[in-house]
């Protein structure tokens, strides 16, 4: 049997309704993608939940989670939200 494919768990997520996310190199941020090529050599992931006690151990630091990686989430919730407003 041939080993699973990189991205299965994330496959099978996107298969199951979950909005997927592909890390552009060039910019250094997480972006939506409604189609993924599922490349190797790409990083995706399922598209994190913003939630107001994300956004508040973020601030605060709470829990170990460092504001680099919180930031991500936070910020593709808001351009998400503010996308109709440019």
């Amino acid at each position: 049997m041939n080993a699973p494919h990189k991205h299965a768990d994330i496959i099978k997520a996107w298969a199951d309704g979950s909005e997927i996310e592909v890390f552009n190199k060039n910019k250094g941020i997480w972006q939506r993608t409604s189609c993924p090529i599922w490349a190797e050599d790409f990083a995706y992931r399922v598209k994190p939940e913003l939630t107001k006690q994300l956004y508040h151990d973020w601030m605060t630091g709470i829990g170990g989670m460092t504001k680099p990686a919180l930031y991500d989430a936070f910020k593709a919730g808001w351009e998400a939200a503010h996308e109709n407003l440019k």
